[in-house]
């Protein structure tokens, strides 16, 4: 009975992949608030069990030890189903943290969720020199168009807000902007 209730209480989460870590942090967010475990995972509800100055467990008090007991399966949950998303590779890299949800966290955003600015300016770049030619279709044109946009806002550095409407609006139309005659049609 009880293995059929941890059973049912897995979290599936997406899967991780590297060069789509912000996108696996939003919806790994969401589905950990929705299983009421993401305060866990970010720190913000940190173990409870009480703790000698050393670090080491104290005895933990029967007025705390539903809490505390309820948290530990919580942090347990959480920490498998991270664990579980992630390739091999990435999984030998936390050794050192893989017993704690909150370090495994930190230590895939520190070493993913940092914008680069070199792809910043790379997508910035391609952006600025992007035209319509003959060759590309529209469809794809537009495709091209709309992924060097998200790469933009992707790579953004931080406390940057992503592209409002009108600019890419405007982005968009001088990329439509190819030779004299063209730009003498609009």
């Amino acid at each position: 009975m009880a293995d059929d209730n941890a059973q049912s209480k897995k979290i599936t989460l997406r899967e991780f992949k590297p060069d789509g870590y912000k996108v696996w942090e939003v919806t790994t967010r969401a589905t950990l608030k929705l299983h009421k475990l993401l305060a866990i995972v970010d720190g913000s509800d940190p173990d409870p069990t009480p703790r000698n100055p050393d670090g080491t467990a104290r005895a933990i008090p029967q007025a705390m030890r539903a809490r505390v007991t309820k948290w530990v399966n919580d942090h347990e949950r959480a920490r498998e189903a991270i664990i579980r998303c992630l390739p091999d590779v990435e999984l030998l890299k936390l050794k050192d943290v893989e017993e704690s949800a909150p370090e495994i966290w930190n230590r895939l955003r520190d070493e993913y969720g940092r914008p680069s600015n070199l792809e910043y300016v790379r997508a910035s770049n391609n952006l600025a020199n992007l035209k319509k030619n003959d060759k590309t279709s529209m469809n794809d044109h537009i495709n091209r168009f709309e992924q060097l946009v998200y790469d933009i806002n992707y790579n953004k550095p931080a406390n940057t807000t992503n592209m409002d409407q009108s600019m890419v609006n405007l982005k968009f139309l001088n990329t439509l902007m190819t030779d004299k005659s063209t730009i003498e049609k609009w």
